[in-house]
């Protein structure tokens, strides 16, 4: 079948004019709703998203709460050497001192040696 192909006269044409003029309004608008339906749509994807990555950091916190408040604490409650740690470290930082305090007050010792050449250049000795 062969279709035949109707010529459309000016006065149609002029109608038609007026008549495209509505339908690019209308297209124009629907484009607008749609943009405006896709802007919302990635405004809830953002929000969501922000929304899930919030709600994972909340978990892991929990997670590492959790697992302070049910293994680490009660096992430093049950085995606590905190003040025997503290007591040896100030055994050893004593028996230093008396080590250091023991060397530098010896004659030949590196303090006196520098400074008695400190009194002798500034007070000529």
């Amino acid at each position: 079948m062969v279709k035949r192909i109707k010529k459309i006269t000016e006065d149609k044409m002029k109608e038609l004019q007026g008549f495209e003029e509505v339908m690019d309004l209308v297209v124009d608008e629907i484009e607008q709703v749609e943009s405006k339906k896709n802007r919302r749509d990635n405004e809830k994807l953002t929000e969501s998203y922000k929304i899930s990555a919030f709600l994972e950091s909340e978990l892991n916190r929990h997670k590492k709460l959790d697992l302070l408040y049910a293994v680490k604490l009660p096992s430093k409650i049950k085995s606590d050497n905190t003040e025997a740690l503290i007591e040896s470290l100030e055994k050893s930082r004593i028996q230093l001192k008396h080590k250091l305090v023991h060397k530098y007050i010896e004659n030949d010792s590196a303090l006196n040696k520098n400074i008695e050449l400190l009194f002798k250049r500034a007070f000529g000795g």
